[in-house]
């Protein structure tokens, strides 16, 4: 709906006489010359993973920037460009017509860009929930993750919702029994020199519903694992636990609920986020700490669900639903600097009704620029559509359409960056 008079906002965005009610988006439109390149993705972010020259987008939309996707895209890091990005991910429509095609994983390594989540196509080449771009084309891996190629035996439930790659070797989690047509249990790993999957410890076991992966963090050659699950091959587990290589380790007795998120620090401790209140023994709130031997909370924590972690030499950030951490009112995203929780300037909010709540669900962390993907519709106070980026430079807040994507990022005081340009 396009309107036209004598008014100089709309929402909370600069408008000048003319903005657009965007039906879809469920927000205002600022009609300026930069929004073709901008204004971030129109539905949720569920991944984001960084190179040097691409932050990569996955979820659940059809536009980024307003250049027409298929849940999948990439923004440019010098230009400052969106693009669609290998045509996208698609659903066989005829044997699953309701489904939504979505990227719930990303992963990179090397010149491969992974990615999983549930879908049948990755451009024009079958690829089921799981596919690897190579810079120039997308391959299958194998028969990939489910049943999704069995005939008319569709599966429409496998769903890929971690991925973790290093050196040639990819480790898929989710919800699953079947990788490479052969029996995996909720989590695989593939070979990219043999081109073959394998199965890790017998996999993960509990009921046959509600068992499932949610994270993997790898760490030199330690895999840790993170979702919903009772026991690691043979071994009684909670909700997390380590495959060393030949077994399946747990950590003290886990945690009691939940684990949505994994991060491995610069020292090699182990964060784990989720919805849990406990993790050993220990009283916690949403996110622990494991350094190999024993758990510890991280002052009071998060008071809501985590969804996402990124780890660096800045501290640990944390996304999810929640709207304090520690002493800190923050808006779904936050920071812990080894001694306290602090907000990320006025955080992210989602400005489509009194009872909305914006929710931040995945992190990309390098050096000093922190790209958050999600459900919101502002960062920082500005118009930013369920992606935005935070970023330090020079010791002054620098915003998106200020900074000169040639200069170097030096450490100085936090930035806020709205809707990526």
């Amino acid at each position: 709906v396009y309107l036209a008079g004598r008014f100089r906002t709309a929402g909370s965005a600069t408008a000048a006489g003319l903005a657009l009610w965007s039906v879809g988006r469920r927000s205002w439109v600022p009609l300026n010359r930069d929004f073709a390149t901008s204004g971030g993705v129109n539905g949720d972010v569920y991944a984001v993973a960084l190179t040097d020259d691409f932050l990569y987008v996955g979820g659940s939309f059809t536009t980024a920037g307003f250049v027409k996707t298929n849940s999948l895209a990439r923004w440019s890091r010098s230009t400052g460009v969106w693009s669609e990005f290998g045509g996208g991910i698609d659903i066989d429509r005829s044997k699953a017509p309701k489904q939504r095609p979505t990227v719930r994983a990303i992963a990179v390594d090397g010149s491969n860009v992974y990615i999983g989540g549930r879908f049948d196509r990755a451009g024009e080449v079958d690829a089921y929930n799981v596919a690897r771009w190579n810079g120039t084309e997308w391959a299958g891996l194998d028969e990939g993750i489910g049943t999704n190629h069995a005939g008319g035996a569709y599966d429409s439930i496998t769903t890929v919702y971690a991925l973790a790659a290093d050196k040639g070797v990819l480790y898929v989690g989710g919800e699953f029994t079947i990788a490479g047509g052969n029996q995996a249990n909720r989590i695989a790993r593939w070979d990219e020199g043999s081109r073959s999957w394998s199965t890790i410890g017998g996999g993960l076991g509990g009921a046959p519903f509600g068992v499932r992966v949610r994270a993997i963090a790898i760490d030199d050659d330690k895999v840790y694992v993170g979702g919903t699950f009772p026991t690691a091959g043979s071994t009684r587990v909670s909700n997390v636990a380590l495959f060393d290589g030949s077994s399946w380790q747990p950590l003290d007795k886990g945690v009691n609920g939940q684990v949505n998120a994994l991060a491995v620090g610069t020292d090699g401790t182990l964060y784990v986020g989720g919805e849990f209140s406990a993790a050993g023994n220990l009283d916690v709130s949403n996110l622990a700490a494991w350094n190999g031997s024993r758990w510890s909370a991280l002052g009071s924590g998060p008071k809501g669900v985590v969804y996402g972690l990124a780890a660096g030499t800045n501290g640990l950030f944390a996304s999810g639903d929640f709207d304090r951490a520690g002493a800190s009112v923050v808006q779904t995203v936050a920071r812990w600097d080894g001694s306290r929780w602090s907000s990320l300037g006025s955080g992210l909010t989602l400005d489509t009704g009194p009872e909305a709540d914006a929710i931040s669900f995945s992190l990309a962390l390098d050096g000093d620029d922190l790209f958050v993907g999600g459900r919101f519709t502002t960062a920082g106070g500005d118009p930013s559509l369920n992606i935005a980026h935070w970023f330090k430079e020079g010791g002054t807040i620098v915003r998106d359409e200020e900074k000169d994507p040639s200069e170097s990022v030096q450490s100085g005081t936090s930035g806020e960056g709205p809707a990526l340009r």
